[in-house]
């Protein structure tokens, strides 16, 4: 049986062999998962704070996007150490971005405390214990992602697909205990013990890993280049992130408390469509960085990712377009938001597509080029502007001709069916303009030599 394995391994590829065992560990706790956030969450969650839920999973990310920061370039040059056979200074680097990663969620506490009641505000719920948990998710997600990190870049798998086995059970657990006590709090609070767990026992296999390389801080000396690699993604994550925020902040404050609660679940159905996808770039990113680092940069992956992507999102498209409306109708939960059932197939689709935008900007990324992320950043900020705009229209009376007014009022942005087919529509020029980027940008220099 382990002769055929490997002959199996060996004809299909790392890219799909790692990636079959990683979409078999996660899709054996999307039941737990579906249960989650298809049942659960809307049971405790009501209407009028369901909307809530995803702008505080974005605020979340935005709230720590320096550790996130860190631990995209942390992967790349743990991948780019291990590559060389450089482990003692895998063994440092992980060391000292530890350290780096505490100091800058200290840094992160404070700035939370600033903003958080701005956001609050305009998603229409309580405080509470929320900005602690917030936060403390926040921290153990990001170190968890430099974990992984390493993980992807000393490419062990397995125990990659085993700990993401592990985090569906622990986090049904918490939320079954702490979401009858508070609904939201309780759901920040089971996006995060699980990610504790499997952090610590993620952390304990890396220190297996490398417990017989001497630790070498001679990495140091590759700070500058290093510093070149980080600052553009930098700012691109940190300005990208706050439009995301804004985005999904637009979502709760201007669409109808039903209609944003309904974006929350049809949101759930349609991430199914990024199972294939997510696998696939979890894989895709350290093979296509050691093979840049190696000089034997192979697109044929990202071609295979990004098709496995759109694929898997059109079947699963066409089977909701003929079951969506049953599908809404099995729950009294649901059935509240079935008028919004037919908007399920392009939300599918628009996440196939996404996954896809995010293989092609990671993978130029893995290959040091920044200008596909580039692109997306733009795209996202002209989509949030055209939000922010085209759903505030009134603010611009006495501003603008009444005629300009009178059409921005007639596009009905502030409404669920429009806001999803203009977003599909922007989701698609995005993935153009990214494409294109990509593909001009083959031949050129990479931002580090």
């Amino acid at each position: 049986m382990k002769s055929l394995l490997n002959r199996i391994h060996a004809r299909v590829g790392d890219l799909w062999w790692y990636s079959a065992m990683i979409f078999l560990a996660c899709r054996s706790g999307d039941v737990i998962q579906a249960f989650i956030g298809l049942w659960l969450v809307p049971k405790y969650v009501g209407p009028q704070e369901l909307g809530a839920v995803l702008p505080l999973q974005q605020l979340t990310s935005f709230l720590t996007v320096p550790l996130a920061i860190v631990a995209v370039v942390f992967s790349k040059y743990v991948n780019t150490y291990a590559t060389r056979g450089e482990y003692g200074k895998v063994k440092s680097f992980i060391h000292d971005v530890f350290i780096c990663s505490f100091i800058l969620f200290v840094i992160c506490i404070a700035g939370a405390y600033f903003i958080m009641p701005f956001f609050y505000e305009r998603l229409r719920i309580a405080s509470g214990s929320l900005t602690f948990l917030i936060l403390l998710c926040g921290l153990v997600a990001n170190i968890g992602a430099i974990i992984g990190s390493a993980q992807q870049g000393l490419k062990r798998f397995k125990t990659m697909s085993i700990m993401t086995f592990l985090g569906a059970p622990i986090r049904l657990v918490t939320l079954l205990i702490a979401m009858p006590i508070r609904a939201l709090s309780g759901y920040i609070l089971g996006q995060t013990t699980p990610g504790a767990t499997t952090a610590a026992l993620s952390f304990l296999d890396i220190r297996s890993a490398l417990k017989t390389y001497t630790p070498d801080k001679t990495w140091r000396k590759d700070l500058p280049e290093i510093w070149r690699y980080l600052w553009p993604y930098a700012l691109c994550t940190i300005i990208g992130m706050f439009w995301g925020t804004m985005t999904s902040t637009i979502y709760r404050q201007r669409l109808p408390e039903i209609e944003s609660s309904a974006n929350y679940l049809l949101s759930r159905f349609a991430e199914i469509a990024g199972f294939v996808g997510c696998s696939l770039n979890a894989i895709l990113i350290p093979l296509a960085s050691e093979a840049h680092e190696q000089n034997a940069e192979n697109i044929r992956p990202l071609k295979q990712a990004v098709i496995g992507s759109l694929l898997s999102s059109l079947a699963l498209a066409v089977i909701f377009y003929f079951i969506s409306p049953f599908i809404f109708s099995l729950t009294e939960t649901w059935s509240i938001y079935r008028q919004y059932a037919h908007l399920l197939p392009i939300l599918t689709v628009g996440t196939g597509i996404s996954i896809s935008i995010i293989a092609i900007s990671s993978y130029e990324y893995a290959c040091r080029r920044i200008g596909a992320i580039i692109a997306v950043v733009i795209n996202n900020g002209i989509w949030a502007l055209f939000l922010i705009c085209f759903t505030g229209y009134s603010y611009f009376d006495g501003i603008l001709p009444h005629s300009v007014v009178d059409f921005m009022a007639s596009l009905h942005i502030a409404e669920l069916n429009h806001i999803t087919w203009y977003g599909f529509a922007f989701g698609i020029i995005q993935f153009l303009s990214v494409f294109y980027i990509a593909w001009q940008n083959r031949k050129r220099r990479p931002i580090v030599k």
